[in-house]
């Protein structure tokens, strides 16, 4: 079943559910149902650009990996570092994941994403190890952190999930807009049942 007609039956998350579910199946690979769902709710959330981007009074924008790690260093209380590191590897996640082909295009370094996105992921998992409270989520973080690459391949899947040579597909679509600015694309998006906005040429790696 290709992906643009699996989700006239089925609600996106249910699509990103179920396949990440079939593809770490297909790997062998043995995942807590917390990280299964914490990458469902990634994927989904993430399919709404006001989520994805940060905003600002210029207009919305990516802060780039390393100036977040910056901010990490500075955080006056391990609260907003936690948080900080959490955005630093669902971004860097995402991006290694779902744009891959933008680094064949742009000859970004993937492995760099992936050093920056574990690393995050490490160091959340450590903050929360040894608190009663964020045991179940050191152990999610820790998961995400030691198989990031591998997560980053299965979500790459994901996004070519219909056809690696069909366009149509929500992600290939998403991609699209999100490089392009493609008001085809946005509307094939709505229809869909995702909103995006115009996001101008503010998207920093």
């Amino acid at each position: 079943m290709r992906e643009s007609e699996l989700l006239e039956t089925q609600d996106i998350r249910s699509f990103f559910s179920e396949s990440l579910v079939d593809l770490i199946d297909q790997r062998n690979m043995e995942v807590r149902d917390d990280t299964i769902a914490y990458l469902t709710n990634l994927l989904t959330n993430f399919m709404r650009s006001d989520r994805f981007y940060e905003w600002t009074p210029q207009g919305p924008t990516l802060t780039p990996l390393a100036l977040l790690y910056g901010e990490v260093l500075n955080s006056p209380s391990s609260m907003q570092r936690q948080k900080i590191l959490r955005r630093l590897g669902d971004v860097a996640l995402f991006i290694a994941g779902i744009f891959a082909e933008s680094f064949h295009r742009r000859c970004y370094d993937v492995d760099y994403y992936i050093g920056m996105g574990g690393a995050a992921y490490g160091s959340l998992s450590e903050s929360m190890d040894g608190k009663t409270s964020g045991r179940v989520h050191s152990l999610m973080f820790a998961e995400l952190s030691n198989f990031f690459s591998d997560f980053v391949q299965v979500l790459g899947e994901i996004a070519d999930y219909s056809n690696p040579q069909d366009d149509s597909g929500v992600l290939k679509l998403y991609e699209s807009w999100m490089r392009t600015g493609s008001q085809r694309a946005a509307r094939k998006l709505e229809r869909a049942g995702i909103n995006v906005v115009d996001t101008g040429s503010n998207t920093q790696h």
